[in-house]
């Protein structure tokens, strides 16, 4: 399936390179191919009508659709419909794509803003009044998965070091603690606080040669060899 996000950065890229979508093979590359590619491409469902028509048929296969007047506010992903009356005198109506939102501004990306009912034109950025729109709609994106951030080592909340005549020491929200029993450590490690081996130089740099009581080396080893 595809996100909100996924569907902006395939609209921007169109904008990006002056490229469009010819949805139906019909008239060029006009307003309505944009959001018909994206539901039709993405999601399985074409919609049918002008643009003026998109809210109906969106409701129809189940989209969420926002008419207004509204207290909701429209999000990037957004498929937006305003009133275009053309020359003939017929309200086709006009769609695009919203990419963001600024107070009343919605930030777009737009097919056909020449208006040419026979060729239309590529995708361009553009803006609307939220306010002049008649609604927008949203095809069924799938939610957008947040990963979830690594920590740098300096982040960590808590983790043992050692070091080659350092002993090991306990680094809990930034403080070092020297670590002066055997047993110290494999506490910490059985509950699963992450240890590093590193050089003297950056123990010394987390211990500021505070404390030079430590564990020695034999017993270092041994420690660390059992957690391997």
């Amino acid at each position: 399936m595809t996100t909100a996000n996924e569907a902006v950065k395939f609209v921007t890229d169109l904008a990006n390179r002056g490229a469009g979508v010819n949805f139906d093979g019909a008239y060029g590359m006009q307003c309505v191919d944009l959001p018909n590619w994206i539901c039709g491409k993405f999601f399985g469902k074409p919609l049918w009508g002008n643009a003026i028509d998109l809210l109906d048929s969106a409701e129809q296969v189940g989209f969420e659709v926002h008419r207004l007047p509204t207290s909701a506010r429209p999000r990037p992903g957004a498929v937006f419909v305003k009133d275009y009356v053309a020359g003939d005198g017929v309200n086709y109506g006009h769609t695009g794509v919203i990419i963001g939102v600024d107070g009343d501004i919605a930030q777009t990306v737009e097919q056909n803003l020449a208006g040419n009912l026979y060729v239309g034109s590529p995708a361009q950025y553009a803006s609307q009044r939220i306010s002049q729109l008649v609604g927008w709609f949203y095809p069924p994106y799938e939610a957008e998965v947040e990963q979830p951030e690594e920590k740098k080592v300096e982040e960590q909340d808590m983790f043992t070091i050692s070091a080659p005549g350092r002993g090991i020491a306990l680094v809990a929200g930034g403080t070092f603690y020297a670590l002066l029993d055997a047993k110290d450590p494999v506490a910490f490690w059985d509950k699963g606080v992450p240890h590093m081996q590193i050089s003297q130089a950056t123990f010394d740099n987390f211990q500021h040669k505070s404390n030079l009581d430590r564990l020695d080396d034999e017993t270092v080893n041994k420690l660390i060899k059992g957690l391997k």
